[in-house]
C-alpha cells in the first residue's frame, strides 16, 4: 500500500478515543491509507473498531482499519504514530520506542510525551465524563443507535487532523 500508514497505541482509552476516532474520519488524504489499532485490552480495541467502521462510514475516509495484536505490529511502516496509553510507566512506551528505532515515524502523544515525540497538550483537552457514560457513548455509535453524523462537526478542524495533513 502507497498511502498514509497510521498507528494508534492505547485506543481503548476512554478519555481520547472518541476525539482521535471523530477526528481521523474528516481526515482525507489524497491516497487510500491503513490505520492501525492496538491496546493490551482486547476487547476495548475491538470496540473502538466497530465505532471506527460506524463512523467511517458517514465519514467516508478511504482507510483500511484493523486491530493489531502488538505494537510492533501497529507501528510497522507507519509514518504517523498516536499514542494515548495513560500511565507513564507503562511498557507500552519502551516497547513503542523500541519497535521505533529501525525507521522514522513522527509520534504524537497525547498524554505523556518522551524526547522527539510531539505533542498537542493543551490544545487537546482530555474528554472529560466518567469512564461509563464514555464508553457507553462509544457502544451507542458502534450499535447504531446513536447517528455519528452530527457528532462528526466536532473535528472538522481537530488539531490531530491538523497534525496528519502536516
Amino acid at each position: 500500500m502507497s498511502g498514509l500508514n497510521v498507528g494508534v497505541i492505547g485506543i481503548g482509552n476512554p478519555h481520547y478515543a472518541l476525539t482521535v476516532i471523530g477526528s481521523l474520519a474528516c481526515f482525507y488524504p489524497e491516497r487510500p491509507w491503513r490505520l492501525r489499532l492496538w491496546d493490551d485490552d482486547a476487547e476495548l480495541a475491538e470496540l473502538y473498531y466497530q465505532v471506527s467502521e460506524r463512523v467511517w462510514g458517514a465519514g467516508r475516509t478511504g482507510a483500511i482499519v484493523e486491530v493489531v495484536g502488538t505494537i510492533a505490529e501497529t507501528v510497522r511502516d507507519a509514518q504517523r504514530v498516536i499514542m494515548m496509553v495513560d500511565h507513564p510507566a507503562s511498557p507500552a512506551y519502551t516497547w513503542t520506542e523500541d519497535a521505533l528505532q529501525t525507521q522514522e515515524s513522527r509520534v504524537l502523544s497525547l498524554i505523556h510525551p518522551r524526547k522527539g515525540w510531539e505533542s498537542l497538550a493543551p490544545a487537546l483537552p482530555r474528554e472529560e465524563g466518567e469512564r461509563v457514560s464514555l464508553l457507553h457513548k462509544a457502544n451507542r455509535l458502534a450499535s447504531g443507535d446513536e447517528d455519528p453524523a452530527p457528532w462528526l462537526w466536532n473535528f472538522e478542524r481537530s488539531p490531530i487532523r491538523q497534525w496528519l495533513e502536516s
